[in-house]
């Protein structure tokens, strides 16, 4: 792997993803206690914390699934940058620029919905200072992977379109090399007319007599 290739978006979306993976691990939300104050002796006891103190969470512990689409983009944009140091990205048939800036932009979009829309009540639950720093983060895979693709000469029409190809690309491909020449369909034998049958002799017609001739001299033939 040469670290050397990699462009300034692609550093980005590596920086911010190894960054976003350290931060979900700090406090993004804070839940006050909330109990009553016979129970403040307990509480303090069990927990060290007092009534109406706030407890951190992390992102974690408080997402259902929201951290594990986090860790999804995460992984994906380590996989791009992997891929483009090794010069294997052709190798894809669709560009993981595209792939992960889609999906960064769909995740940035979901973590400021879960900051401005909080898990829980909101007289309950607080967002802490490193909530928003995951959203930056979060957005700085977005921006990374989104100028690595811009710097690479792609958009998101030409992903659609090796998607289109590499759907197609089970259709029986076209022969290469030149066409064979077609042979005429053998022609059918013909049909031998059956063989007519001689028609019979007729029988040849009854001698005549030879014309007479006149006699020499110019005289009238000679009668009985």
């Amino acid at each position: 792997m040469d670290t050397t290739k990699l462009r300034l978006g692609e550093l980005i979306a590596l920086v911010s993803a190894v960054l976003l993976f350290i931060v979900m691990f700090f406090h993004w939300y804070g839940i006050k206690t909330g109990i009553s104050s016979q129970g403040s002796a307990i509480l303090k006891g069990l927990t060290g914390q007092t009534v109406g103190s706030t407890v951190g969470v992390s992102a974690w512990s408080i997402y259902s699934y929201t951290d594990l689409l986090l860790l999804l983009l995460i992984i994906l944009a380590v996989v791009m940058v992997a891929l483009s140091a090794t010069e294997r990205s052709a190798a894809v048939p669709i560009s993981m620029n595209a792939i992960v800036t889609s999906f960064g932009a769909l995740m940035t979009l979901i973590v400021l919905y879960r900051l401005i829309n909080q898990p829980g009540p909101n007289e309950f639950v607080t967002v802490k200072v490193w909530g928003y720093v995951g959203l930056l983060l979060t957005a700085g895979i977005t921006v990374g992977t989104f100028l690595a693709m811009r710097e690479e000469g792609t958009s998101f029409g030409d992903a659609a379109q090796h998607l289109q190809g590499a759907t197609g690309a089970g259709a029986t491909p076209p022969p290469s090399g030149p066409a064979a020449p077609q042979q005429p369909p053998p022609t059918p034998p013909q049909a031998t007319p059956a063989a007519q049958p001689a028609p019979a002799e007729q029988p040849p017609p009854p001698s005549q007599p030879p014309p007479s001739q006149p006699p020499p001299g110019g005289g009238a033939p000679p009668t009985g």
